[in-house]
């Protein structure tokens, strides 16, 4: 058996689901000989592409490959809760993927539990948040999706189909955010700038008839200054005040038209996608405006998050995207401020 391969800047999706996997610490093994796994296990494998063909871990779909990111996240979040619960730095767990096929599989001692909290989940007794989240994850992809999979789930001695019974229930319900959760969002918003300045700089638009307040610095300020009184084209992060009332802080201002609504869009999908598909977008997108070699519109992408509220998965995904960038004087301002926003989220130390 051997380390997966990683590669700093990335050719294709495959690649990504590598690098991806990497930047979220997995300990991902390839077993080129198959051997009998010690009980309790947990695999699930994808078998069939959505036309049928055999599935090939070497050549497989855009589909197979999200859905395969889809399961380990989720598996790897499972493996990581066992680990706060025991004040463990990391669990006993291995995650594996064997060769020639997408069969992810979980081994360990901790993996009776893991076993034990999806069952509560599946019988409707759980309050776990991280386990109600991923087991939908998992159930959304493999009943929605097309492809064929297959799986395994040793429980005291006895064998079950994770996939059909999946299949069978109902669909597990997300648990409610916290009344405590942060909440914000990135919105795009067309108007006439009306008013920009003073002591504490704010920017004031016109939409529709209705006076937008955006919080800004004085460098800000002066980068639209010179469009005062004309329509303008912003990005701005929202957040939410103690009494309930949400506050606009400038991101950024597009010339174009084309690029604005590019990135409006682009932003709804990530911000309104479940699972991975955001984190996935987000580094699609990136590498996208890379490879066409579209530089200045890449660093306006990364802008959109620097700030403090964005969570700290899209952070992360960001982070791994523009890794290649991180000493690039186009993109090292930037990248600096998210690494400074995510160590203060995750209390480490990144660099």
């Amino acid at each position: 058996m051997h380390l997966l391969p990683t590669s700093t800047l990335v050719s294709g999706f495959n690649d990504f689901v590598l690098v991806y996997l990497k930047s979220h610490f997995l300990r991902i093994l390839v077993f080129r000989n198959s051997t009998t796994m010690p009980s309790p296990t947990i695999e699930i494998k994808i078998t069939k592409e959505v036309d049928g063909s055999d599935l090939d871990l070497n050549n497989m779909s855009l589909r197979a490959a999200k859905s395969l990111v889809v399961i380990l996240e989720a598996l790897n979040r499972m493996i990581d809760v066992e680990s706060s619960a025991e004040n463990r730095a990391e669990s006993d767990v291995k995650i594996s993927v064997k060769s020639g096929s997408a069969c992810v599989a979980i081994v360990g001692e901790d993996v009776r539990e893991i076993q034990a909290n999806i069952i509560d989940v599946i019988n409707r007794d759980s309050q776990k948040g991280t386990y109600l989240e991923e087991v939908r994850n998992i159930q959304k992809v493999i009943t929605a999706n097309g492809l064929t999979y297959e799986s395994s789930f040793q429980f005291d001695n006895e064998t079950y189909d994770f996939v059909e019974i999946l299949k069978s229930i109902k669909p597990v319900r997300s648990p409610r955010r916290k009344n405590d959760d942060k909440y914000y969002d990135i919105k795009f918003i067309t108007g006439k700038l009306i008013e920009n300045g003073g002591k504490k700089p704010n920017i004031h638009v016109e939409v529709e008839g209705v006076k937008q307040k955006i919080s800004c610095d004085e460098k800000q300020a002066q980068k639209v200054n010179n469009l005062l009184y004309s329509t303008v084209m912003l990005s701005a992060w929202t957040g939410m005040k103690s009494d309930g009332k949400i506050y606009y802080e400038f991101c950024d201002n597009y010339l174009t038209k084309d690029l604005y609504d590019e990135f409006r869009l682009e932003i709804a999908e990530i911000m309104n996608g479940t699972g991975t598909e955001p984190l996935l977008r987000i580094h699609e997108k990136f590498k996208n405006l890379i490879v066409n070699q579209r530089f200045g519109e890449a660093r306006k992408f990364v802008r959109l998050f620097t700030h403090h509220l964005v969570d700290k998965h899209k952070m992360r995904s960001m982070l791994v995207a523009s890794k290649a960038f991180k000493e690039n004087g186009q993109f090292k301002d930037l990248i600096s401020i998210i690494v400074k926003h995510l160590e203060n989220k995750t209390g480490k130390k990144l660099f």
